[in-house]
């Protein structure tokens, strides 16, 4: 935060005056954007759909005040943006002229006092990304105020914020229709020496029709009313604690074809005790309550551990902890105890480090249900990379994904699917469905618990890991996890494990910049429930080339045989990319992969080839950005190409 000494300081050069002008700045520009998409599959007509688009775009900005810039300051500035696209696909084609504009104005009122007020009001047309790639153009209008309260006139800084955005616009995979209000008040007060509190009170309003246009969408308002008090605190006679705690209450109603409820209290508080340089310990107690239709889910977690370094060779760490899950027919009990330490020998030609770990668990769990709800889990779908849900034994059927607005759900099938290994369950997006790439979604489901039952688990493992000549890694790693039931039938298996896992990796640096390395991993993983065995190995190479340039090229392949599943992994993996500085202010990027996976159910395949150019000079600057990407999944093809150039000036 600027203080009000700072910026008197800038003020001082300005005289008293009824308006003044103080700058003028602008922007002019000329963009150039294509995105191009072509969808298959087997048995199909191809759907395609091209959009080229190019945009003028000329911006004014004004800087002034009235009577001091301690009493206004006025930013404002307008300008249009021409747009001019063409759409082509399959259903037809048809093409738009638009003449839009841009409005900022920003008013600081009494910046130097302890009272300053901003009001403003924005108008703009940014390019949002929709996905890993994907772009379009929105209408965003945002406005609001400011307003705090300082030191003297109140003992503590009091902020209050009030803001509206409204967004609109669509694309090929997405459109958005957001309305946002938002209000915030925030009282904070610093003390002592490194002391703080602070007190966030938020509430927020969203009205949202957003989503796919390929699936029905319904609108959802959403209002959430949270309350944050935030305290960090050190103290002792060496100032050795460290105190930070966090509580937070939320309530919020979601308005569909029903009402959901949903309240929310959390608390953490961790206590960092430093007792020298080497010998530190900490003590840490978080909690959550989750309610929501007639649901009462309370969780908490007590760790408290300590740490120990002795010079550089060996350190030696341990935790004692507790853990309680409570649900509607479910409790869940965890107490347990782990310890670790390492050893590192140096020798003439390199180093060993040992280790070694211990813990123990004793669970005892009740239930009288035979399912577990879970809640809006967060996951984000990158590509098509199956990703696993947090709970085991997830009952396949009640499975609901949804977008992170609430307005859509997926379908099972056309946009995602599922993969089961052994215990675990994971959703995979599917490439010609309306999950777009690198979406967030939100995911309801299902699981079973396992039962009454009381059990010991006890885990150990040993690690070693040879350094030789500064440029060989070798290492080996041991896991060993066992069960043993005390009393009750469990109606899940338990699940124990032995692990052994070897590897070697090199990195040797030739002469003339060049580097060459890899590694290769072996895992061996014989469990109870979903057994696997793992081969990767990775290699690479990397030079410095003439004229401030580099290129690195590596491959990847890797293959896992599940004993329980024939969802395997039989996946190769080749990437490349070269930089450079062609000449004076410009930058080069060029980057191409390919990967391809035949070990599951469905062949994945991805080829792309990514091109990145900026040329500046003085104002002036010139950026491309060009991808080209080609995906099959089983029987479905996806290729996309976007281009992005702009030249702009500043004046």
């Amino acid at each position: 935060m600027i203080s009000t000494t700072t910026i008197a300081q800038q003020y001082e050069q300005y005289e008293i005056a009824p308006f003044r002008l103080t700058d003028i700045s602008g922007k002019i520009a000329t963009r150039y954007l294509l995105d191009e998409q072509i969808r298959g599959q087997s048995g199909s007509e191809d759907v395609f759909q091209t959009r080229p688009t190019f945009e003028e775009e000329l911006f004014i900005q004004t800087e002034s005040y009235i009577y001091h810039p301690g009493f206004l300051n006025m930013d404002i500035g307008a300008g249009a943006l021409l747009v001019q696209q063409q759409f082509d696909s399959n259903a037809g084609d048809n093409s738009t002229n638009e003449a839009l504009f841009n409005f900022l104005v920003n008013l600081d009122f009494l910046t130097l006092k302890e009272y300053p007020v901003t009001l403003y009001y924005q108008r703009r047309h940014p390019s949002v990304s929709t996905s890993l790639a994907g772009r379009f153009l929105v209408e965003e209008t945002r406005y609001g105020l400011n307003a705090s309260l300082r030191e003297p006139v109140s003992p503590a800084l009091l902020t209050v914020e009030a803001f509206r955005i409204n967004t609109r616009g669509s694309g090929f995979d997405t459109s958005v229709d957001d309305i946002v209000d938002e209000a915030t008040f925030r009282a904070s007060k610093s003390y002592g020496d490194g002391d703080r509190i602070a007190l966030t009170e938020r509430l927020s309003r969203r009205d949202s029709s957003s989503g796919s246009p390929d699936l029905p969408i319904q609108q959802t308002i959403s209002t959430t009313n949270t309350t944050d008090i935030d305290a960090r605190n050190r103290f002792g006679e060496d100032r050795q604690f460290n105190l930070v705690q966090q509580l937070t209450f939320s309530d919020q109603k979601t308005e569909q074809d029903i009402t959901t409820d949903v309240s929310d209290t959390r608390y953490y508080g961790n206590l960092i005790w430093s007792h020298s340089e080497k010998t530190q310990s900490f003590y840490r107690y978080q909690t959550q309550r989750n309610q929501r239709s007639g649901i009462d889910a309370v969780t908490q977690r007590a760790v408290v551990g300590a740490s120990h370094i002795k010079g550089i060779n060996q350190s030696v760490d341990g935790n004692l902890y507790f853990s309680t899950d409570k649900n509607e027919g479910f409790n869940k009990q965890v107490n347990g105890a782990t310890g670790s330490i390492t050893h590192t020998r140096q020798f003439g030609f390199g180093s060993v480090q040992l280790g070694a770990g211990l813990s123990y668990d004793r669970t005892d769990q009740k239930s009288t249900v035979d399912f577990v709800s879970v809640f809006d889990e967060i996951i984000t779908l990158n590509g098509s990379m199956p990703v696993i849900l947090r709970n085991n034994f997830v009952i396949s059927g009640s499975i609901i994904v949804r977008n992170t607005p609430k307005t859509q759900v997926f379908i099972e099938g056309m946009d995602y699917r599922l993969v089961t290994t052994g215990d675990a369950t994971s959703i995979e997006r599917l490439i010609g469905g309306s999950i777009i790439d690198g979406q967030t979604v939100l995911v309801d489901y299902q699981y079973q618990p396992g039962g009454t039952m009381n059990f010991d688990t006890t885990s150990q493992s040993y690690s070693i890991n040879t350094r030789l000549f500064d440029y060989v890694n070798l290492y080996l790693r041991v896991r060993d996890t066992n069960n043993r039931l005390r009393s009750g039938t469990p109606t899940t298996p338990l699940n124990s494990i032995r692990s052994y896992q070897a590897g070697i990796r090199v990195d040797y640096p030739l002469s003339n910049g060049w580097t060459v390395g890899g590694e290769y991993l072996y895992t061996n993983q014989d469990e109870d429930i979903a057994p696997f065995v793992r081969n990767s190995f990775d290699t690479y190479f990397q030079v410095a080339l003439p004229g401030l340039s580099a290129l690195r090229v590596s491959a990847h392949r890797e293959t896992v045989d599940n004993a329980a599943s024939l969802e395997d992994v039989d996946l190769v993996e080749y990437r490349a990319r070269f930089t450079s500085r062609p000449w004076g202010r410009a930058t080069l990027s060029i980057d191409a992969d390919y990967l391809e996976d035949t070990g599951g159910s469905l062949r994945r395949l991805r080829r792309g080839q990514n091109l990145a150019l900026e040329w500046g000079y003085r104002q002036m600057r010139f950026v491309v950005r060009a991808q080209y990407l080609i995906e099959s999944q089983g029987v479905v093809d996806r290729e996309q190409t976007i281009v992005k150039a702009e030249l702009s000036r500043i004046f």
